[in-house]
């Protein structure tokens, strides 16, 4: 038969997916998932992402601003 019955968590991971092997940018998948950080995203599907973007370092990249900016904590507000 199958691998079971389709829930809405597998069709977000499907839709995930489908947006990383179409070139979709690692920014533009956490905002579709509304994932609170990039992190999230790029360690949950850092599999799906194309070999080649990874050799590029595009990931591990993503990864290491992502990191940087939770360490920096939230932006204060702008005095203006």
């Amino acid at each position: 038969m199958g691998r079971g019955p389709r829930t809405s968590h597998s069709l977000r991971h499907y839709f995930a997916t489908r947006l990383i092997t179409s070139g979709a940018d690692p920014t533009d998948v956490q905002n579709a998932l509304r994932h609170s950080s990039q992190r999230i995203t790029l360690e949950t599907y850092v599999r799906w992402w194309p070999k080649k973007d990874r050799r590029r370092n595009i990931i591990s990249g993503a990864l290491r601003d992502a990191s940087a900016k939770r360490k920096r904590g939230p932006k204060a507000p702008d005095p203006r």
